[in-house]
């Protein structure tokens, strides 16, 4: 019996959460002392001055930390998806249809795990002539910033082994 189609979806592991987490905390927390230290040791006519840039900076630096968690958060909630069927592999972020490639179009996949970074990534037989863009993205843009990163065409992040050996099994 074959499939006549796989939904794959990308899964954040505990381990990159946490690490997300430590790290925007972190720098939460040091944004936050500023403005701890200023409210209560800065006498109020320093303050009438300094007080709103010292806010922004401190409410800039508690966001920059805790914005990548909360990205994280999303995805887990909505995952990313490569749907394969005979003929197509298409890709949707955010519940929308980024991109489509022809099967035929697809010379090669493999598992990269690069760090805190893992997913998928494909090597095309011809880079950007037969891929359907239902998104705005500048395409050609992309593959040359994937193949400096991580050499292949396309990299689809945060898909494990499991998702993987899917894809591999249903390509071959």
């Amino acid at each position: 019996m074959t499939q006549d189609s796989i939904t794959l979806r990308s899964s954040i592991r505990p381990d990159l959460k946490k690490s997300i987490l430590l790290k925007g905390s972190t720098i939460a927390i040091v944004g936050f002392l500023p403005l701890l230290y200023a409210g209560t040791m800065v006498p109020a006519e320093y303050l009438q001055f300094w007080g709103f840039p010292l806010f922004l900076l401190s409410f800039g630096m508690m966001a920059a930390g805790l914005i990548p968690y909360r990205k994280i958060c999303k995805l887990e909630e909505q995952p990313n998806e490569i749907i394969l069927s005979n003929d197509a592999l298409q890709y949707c972020e955010n519940r929308k249809r980024t991109l489509t490639i022809p099967i035929s179009n697809i010379d090669s996949i493999s598992k990269i795990e690069n760090g805190k970074i893992y997913g998928i990534g494909l090597r095309l037989k011809n880079s950007e002539s037969k891929i359907t863009l239902h998104q705005p993205i500048e395409i050609e843009k992309l593959i040359k910033k994937t193949g400096k990163t991580y050499g292949v065409d396309l990299f689809f992040p945060y898909f494990r082994e499991r998702s993987f050996q899917e894809l591999d099994t249903f390509l071959r």
